[in-house]
């Protein structure tokens, strides 16, 4: 299933360790994370394969797969601990209503299991994600 926030994240990985302008080549990124071409090339078009997949493309690249997991639809393993530390981080620099809410997200998402909303869940953060990028690129 295409995760267009999910390609998103995965051309700016290969754009960002890329070389003179040019982002790198999905053969570069296939040796470094022991995937095939084909498999990075299905990611950076935005379908995930599988947890395994990601987390091996991450991990190649020196990434946090985290991210990359969540936005793919995959909960993150120890995803408890993992989306608690995300919150924590955050209310360091934002505000205490803001890290309160992100907290509740937080506890929420790691009791989200295979739900059949998952979907609509989903395409419904991605729809914040972008909100929100607009609103900051207008300060």
């Amino acid at each position: 299933m295409l995760r267009p926030g999910f390609a998103r994240a995965v051309r700016a990985i290969l754009a960002a360790l890329g070389e003179n302008g040019k982002p790198m080549s999905l053969r570069q990124a296939a040796r470094l994370s022991g995937l095939s071409a084909a498999t990075v090339g299905e990611l950076a078009s935005g379908y995930p394969r599988t947890s395994q997949a990601i987390s091996r493309f991450a991990e190649g690249l020196g990434q946090d797969p985290v991210p990359l997991l969540m936005l793919a639809g995959y909960k993150p393993p120890h995803s408890d601990c993992v989306l608690q530390q995300y919150a924590k981080t955050a209310s360091e620099s934002i505000s205490p209503p803001v890290a309160d809410i992100l907290s509740q997200w937080a506890e929420a998402f790691s009791e989200l299991s295979a739900h059949p909303q998952e979907e609509l869940f989903l395409a419904g953060l991605e729809r914040d994600i972008q909100l929100m990028r607009l609103l900051a690129s207008q300060k």
